[in-house]
């Protein structure tokens, strides 16, 4: 792990406690004061700690970012799916081709049919 997202961790981590205390800090003020301010300050603090956190939150990256790019054999798995791919759309347009030309016959030249 960088040492910048180590940081950002701490941080995120840091405004999550500060959110805590100041949830806690509320509840203090209403059980004994009950001043207007003091309340004030701890909802407005409670509130920045909770969106300094969920900017600093955690978050998973992508899977195309974990990858490692300079991998040659990722290249040629590619290449070859793609070749997989692209033998399967054929074989499907041959087989769209014959279908419609079934369909395009007249019915009495069908043999099929009685």
């Amino acid at each position: 792990m960088s040492p910048l997202k180590i940081i950002k961790l701490l941080f995120f981590a840091s405004a999550l406690a500060w959110m805590l205390v100041n949830l806690a800090g509320i509840v203090g003020a209403l059980l004994t004061d009950g001043s207007t301010m003091h309340i004030g300050a701890h909802i407005f603090f409670a509130i920045a700690c909770a969106v300094v956190a969920w900017f600093l939150r955690p978050r998973r990256q992508p899977a195309a970012a974990m990858r490692d790019d300079d991998d040659p054999r990722r290249l040629e798995l590619l290449e070859s799916e793609l070749s997989d791919l692209q033998r399967q759309l054929d074989e499907q347009q041959r087989s769209l081709e014959f279908t419609e030309q079934l369909l395009a016959k007249k019915p009495e030249s069908r043999k099929d049919q009685p």
